[in-house]
C-alpha cells in the first residue's frame, strides 16, 4: 500500500513540475517569504522548518513560488499543495532531489496560475516529506497559512518646470478571470515625500478610468517622491519607484 502511494505521489510531482517549467516570471510578482517554524510532525519523518510564504502575489500568466522544506532526518522527497478554505487544490508541486543521497533540505517551485485561483484570501500550504525504504513510507507533515491576492504595479514619472513638479502615475492590477493586468480605476493613491527619516503624504489623488493619475506639486528641488496604493481584500497594494524631482 505504501509503495503504491509513493508511486502516485511521484507521478503527480512530475505533472506539477512540467507546469512550472513552462511558465514565465512576471517582474515584481511572486511571493513575500518569511521563515516560518514548522509544527512537529507526529510521524517517523518530521519537518523541522519551511520558508513557505505567508503572502503570495498572483500575476500573469503564472507566478512561480519557491518553497524549501527542512527535515529532521534524510528523506527522498517533499511535496506541497496550496488549498483554499473549501479544500480545493489551487497549485501543487514536489521536490526533485538528486539521484543519489537523501538530503534534509528539499526545494520545489510551485506554479500558481491566476485563472486557477477561485477566489482571493486565506489559504494553506500543506507540506509533506517522505522516505521510501523496503516499500514502506514514513511521512512528516506540516502546514502554513498564507494570504493569496492579486499583484498590482504602480508606475511613476516626475518632471520639473521651475518651482513645480508634474507627477504622472499608472496603477495596474492582475485580473484572474481575464488573465492579464488591467487598469485599476477609482483607487486612492498617496503622493509621499521622503523627509530624511520617514515618508510623509504631501497629496492624495484618485485614479481615473484608465488607472492613471496626474497632478502638479510645489516641492523643493531634489525632493524624493513616490506613489503608494493601499491593499484591498483581493489585491495587494503597490509602491512606485522613488523619483528625485
Amino acid at each position: 500500500m505504501h509503495r503504491r502511494h509513493h508511486r502516485r505521489t511521484l507521478a503527480a510531482a512530475g505533472l506539477a513540475t512540467s507546469i512550472v517549467l513552462g511558465g514565465a516570471t512576471v517582474p515584481g510578482a511572486g511571493a513575500e517569504t518569511r521563515a516560518t517554524p514548522a509544527a512537529a510532525a507526529e510521524t517517523a519523518t518530521s519537518i523541522s522548518g519551511t520558508d513557505a510564504p505567508v503572502r503570495v502575489h498572483v500575476g500573469a500568466p503564472l507566478t512561480p513560488v519557491a518553497v524549501t522544506v527542512v527535515t529532521a532526518g534524510e528523506v527522498d522527497a517533499a511535496g506541497t499543495r496550496l488549498v483554499d478554505s473549501r479544500r480545493t487544490t489551487v497549485a501543487q508541486a514536489s521536490s526533485a532531489g538528486p539521484e543519489t543521497g537523501r538530503p534534509r533540505v528539499q526545494k520545489m517551485s510551485v506554479g500558481v496560475v491566476g485563472r486557477d485561483v477561485p477566489h482571493w484570501g486565506a489559504m494553506t500550504w500543506e507540506i509533506t516529506a517522505w522516505t521510501a525504504s523496503d516499500g514502506d513510507c514514513a511521512f512528516g507533515t506540516t502546514s502554513v497559512t498564507t494570504d493569496v491576492r492579486a499583484h498590482a504595479m504602480l508606475g511613476l514619472a516626475a518632471s520639473r518646470t521651475g518651482s513645480t513638479v508634474r507627477i504622472k502615475g499608472s496603477l495596474r492590477a492582475y485580473h484572474n478571470l481575464e488573465g492579464r493586468y488591467v487598469a485599476w480605476s477609482g483607487r486612492p493613491v498617496s503622493v509621499q515625500r521622503w523627509t530624511g527619516s520617514s515618508w510623509v503624504q504631501v497629496a492624495g489623488v484618485r485614479t481615473n478610468a484608465q488607472g492613471d493619475v496626474a497632478l502638479t506639486l510645489g516641492v523643493p528641488k531634489g525632493a524624493q517622491l513616490r506613489l503608494v496604493a493601499a491593499d484591498t481584500s483581493g489585491t495587494w497594494g503597490a509602491t512606485s519607484r522613488t523619483a528625485t524631482a
